[in-house]
């Protein structure tokens, strides 16, 4: 899916719209009063996505996270916090690449494995450390489906088609680099030979 991404045009434009659409939203957290909502100012779960971490903006969290979401059918996000029971310090995404749910014997999450990479061994994270956003998957309860699976076999054509065409006209100058050429109509049975013979060397 990141390959899809760097290489298709329309893929990365259509993410990237939709990433910073959301990305842009504002987040207000509300408490139930009765029968209404009302809104709580400057909660700390807002003031805490303004700012998550050192790196990133509250903008570029958003965006992070709806890219892999829509890339991948996953986002995951770190909360940096000592127990469940803690408010958390920072959210930190990580790219599904590098997390594993590693599920129980209740159909639940155990916890997740965490591969840092470059011969670096796996890290245990608990549940409450990790926030999993996923799309339905009807073969796994707990890993998302990505939406690009259904494209992915059309984008490769179309960039086996602009690979092709880059070739043809950057290098042969848009003349193919072979033609065959018949003096007189070739009948079928000279054809199917000629083809096969081609097709073979």
């Amino acid at each position: 899916q990141a390959d899809l991404y760097r290489l298709s045009p329309i893929l990365g434009t259509a993410v990237d719209i939709l990433a910073s659409d959301i990305g842009t939203a504002r987040v207000n957290v509300k408490r139930m009063v009765g029968e209404e909502l009302r809104d709580i100012p400057n909660h700390p779960y807002e003031l805490l996505l303004r700012n998550p971490n050192p790196i990133d903006s509250g903008l570029e969290l958003a965006q992070y996270t709806v890219s892999n979401y829509l890339l991948n059918g996953n986002a995951i996000r770190w909360l940096n916090r000592a127990s469940a029971n803690d408010i958390p310090d920072e959210i930190w995404p990580i790219p599904f690449s590098m997390i594993t749910p590693v599920p129980d014997e209740r159909m639940y999450i155990d916890h997740y494995d965490y591969f840092p990479g470059a011969g670096k061994p796996k890290m245990r994270l608990e549940t409450w450390n990790i926030v999993h956003y996923k799309k339905y998957n009807p073969n796994n309860r707990f890993i998302g489906l990505s939406p690009l699976e259904s494209l992915a076999m059309t984008l490769q054509g179309d960039l086996a088609m602009r690979r092709t065409n880059t070739v043809t006209y950057d290098k042969h100058g848009g003349v193919p680099p072979s033609m065959l050429v018949f003096k007189e109509f070739v009948n079928e049975p000279a054809w199917g030979e000629i083809k096969k013979k081609v097709s073979e060397s």
